[in-house]
């Protein structure tokens, strides 16, 4: 999820009941705990990998949650005149597992159960920006502004509307999922597994992933305009000794440990054999023609986060460039 997001829920959180206890500290507190486990961003800094290691580990998961919030009230409690500490941790691990649920409803992946097992784990209920989803949040929040002897009632009631919406998007997640596996179905596509994705701020939209008979293929439900879903077909791989080869490497096994839907491509540039590796779960599918996608994109565009020199450049793509011999000339992100 956001940080905007993650911000906004701490301090609604802080304003749901901890302000009376802890007074104006609880806001900085409760926005500390919702945005700390974020901090493991800063390992991207030791390396290309490795921010795809440990994003999403240790500070997101339960036992970080429990030791990382003891830190934070204890720094809270020496910085605010003696604060009652058990409030403090208390508002501290809410802020901090709430982190944590707001990104389990992402399709990223969340190593919680760290480090007693390494699985991420994804609900695959919101994009990572939705709007409409940081609106649940907002608009409580300034309530209490407005409402100040009803602020703990309303953004108690701030978060039992997040939770509609979230049950709204479970709801949606299920039915585009049954669409996509009768899709498959009626297509003789043959069914493994089927995920649905969401897409750019629209809970009716998802992409929809089959993977089958070594192929997976992707389409577009919409949920306001059933119809016949319009499968893309990919070939999860060609094996050849240079595939074969890059298979043995820590960085493509760390990439398999990441992607739900790796799909692998190999193709030649001279003397150069080239192996590359995408998520299909980042792939793009079909058209977003809503108004919150269409500004989701333009201020991507606006940040610079689209190549236009390659528009069809996916993200999370590794890329490996070996010699005629199997020797690795090349490994990194594809640009």
């Amino acid at each position: 999820m956001d940080a905007v997001s993650h911000l906004l829920s701490g301090a609604l959180l802080a304003r749901s009941g901890f302000q009376e206890r802890l007074g104006r500290s609880a806001t900085v507190v409760g926005m500390g705990a919702a945005i700390l486990p974020d901090i493991d961003s800063l390992a991207r800094l030791a390396g290309p990998f490795a921010a795809l290691e440990h994003h999403r580990g240790f500070t997101h998961s339960l036992a970080g949650a429990v030791i990382l919030s003891a830190i934070l009230a204890a720094g809270a409690r020496a910085l605010t005149r003696g604060r009652p500490f058990g409030s403090l941790y208390l508002l501290s691990l809410l802020g901090m597992l709430l982190h944590i649920l707001l990104d389990l409803f992402t399709a990223f992946g969340t190593v919680v159960l760290y480090p007693f097992s390494r699985e991420r784990f994804a609900w695959d209920l919101l994009f990572l920006i939705d709007p409409r989803f940081t609106l649940t949040l907002l608009l409580p929040l300034l309530l209490t502004r407005l409402l100040r002897r009803h602020a703990v009632h309303v953004a108690r009631a701030g978060f039992v509307v997040m939770t509609l919406y979230v049950g709204v998007a479970s709801l949606n997640h299920s039915l585009a999922v049954n669409q996509v596996q009768a899709a498959a179905l009626e297509q003789d596509v043959e069914v493994e597994r089927a995920a649905a994705f969401p897409l750019p701020a629209s809970p009716f939209q998802w992409m929809g992933i089959v993977e089958g008979g070594g192929h997976l293929y992707q389409g577009l439900v919409d949920l306001r305009r059933p119809g016949p879903i319009r499968f893309e077909q990919f070939e999860q791989g060609v094996r050849n000794r240079y595939t074969e080869r890059v298979e043995d490497l820590w960085e493509v096994k760390l990439y398999r440990w990441f992607a739900r839907f790796p799909v692998v491509i190999y193709r030649t540039s001279g003397e150069q054999h080239i192996v590359e590796y995408f998520d299909l779960r980042f792939s793009r599918v079909g058209e977003r023609t809503s108004f919150f996608a269409r500004l989701f994109v333009w201020i991507l565009d606006r940040l610079g986060s689209i190549d236009r020199s390659n528009p069809d450049r996916r993200p999370f793509t590794l890329r490996i460039v070996l010699d005629g011999e199997g020797r690795v000339q090349a490994l990194g992100w594809a640009r």
